[in-house]
């Protein structure tokens, strides 16, 4: 489909178990939690589908822009919390599965990692947009503008024009309108894309991403010659992952109004204490 290059896009390391090597059983329970994965993802298209025969109906079809985009990555979990029935058919209410590390892997590659992870496994998602009247880009056309949840509402508020004001009382907006690239052109954001969550922080500068794990080293990865973040380019640029955390931590204290302590230096919550009996 194009969507990735080989020059650019090395495999990442796999980090799961080979499927040769399970036993028949264990394959046997593998497959069956991607049958039920698949199963979701058919009652999602069905239910799209739905949405547009019904746009269609109305005759609204050709001139709406539908955005389909999915979570943060393929998730890894095995969830060991909430009501779960061990004797419930898998898939069913009673049950609560997932695909598990081996499969958010393979649905991930080439990219790396997984959900919550900083890596591209874990925030680079496909998004879908479709706009027959109003996306001049050429269908079927790919953009590989780097853009954020951030970007969809100042894109609403330009297609809105006018009928869409932004209260002068609120913070500025962080992202910038994707309108330019439904007509195939690029965006000129001014500043870089912050993430921050669970225990990464990560920021994207064009083609260079500065990423750290917990209070580990901060990597870089240049994008656009190692898409899969395969070759860590601190060593080389060390002034380079200077400025990116410098900017990152200005970031953090325009946002919450403190210093970043890192990972470890979050604050936790006080446990209540137990009420005896």
């Amino acid at each position: 489909m194009g969507l990735f290059d080989a020059a650019n896009t090395p495999l990442s390391p796999p980090e799961h178990a080979k499927w040769g090597a399970l036993p028949d059983a264990q394959r046997e329970q593998e497959a069956l939690r991607m049958q039920i994965h698949a199963a979701m993802v058919d009652r999602v298209d069905q239910n799209v589908g739905r949405l547009v025969a019904a746009l269609k109906t109305r005759g609204a079809f050709e001139n709406t822009l539908i955005f389909f985009l999915v979570d943060n990555g393929a998730s890894h979990e095995r969830p060991g919390r909430g009501k779960k029935d061990p004797k419930a058919p898998w898939g069913t209410v009673g049950s609560f599965e997932a695909i598990g590390q081996s499969w958010a892997n393979a649905a991930n590659s080439p990219l790396r990692k997984w959900k919550v992870q900083g890596l591209e496994g874990g925030i680079n998602t496909p998004m879908i947009a479709h706009w027959p009247r109003g996306i001049r880009a050429g269908k079927g056309s790919i953009c590989r503008e780097p853009s954020h949840l951030v970007d969809l509402l100042p894109t609403w508020m330009e297609l809105a024009g006018k009928d869409a004001v932004y209260p002068a009382a609120f913070r500025p907006l962080d992202g910038i309108s994707l309108v330019p690239t439904l007509h195939g052109k690029a965006l000129e954001r001014g500043k870089p894309l912050f993430f921050q969550y669970g225990s990464w922080q990560v920021i994207r500068d064009g083609k260079w991403k500065l990423a750290q794990a917990k209070s580990g080293p901060w990597e870089l990865y240049d994008l656009s010659t190692d898409r899969t973040e395969t070759r860590n380019r601190a060593g080389e640029y060390p002034e380079r992952v200077a400025d990116l955390k410098e900017q990152w931590y200005a970031w953090y204290r325009a946002c919450t109004g403190k210093d970043w302590k890192g990972a470890a230096g979050k604050t936790k919550k006080t446990p209540k204490p137990k009420r005896k009996k």
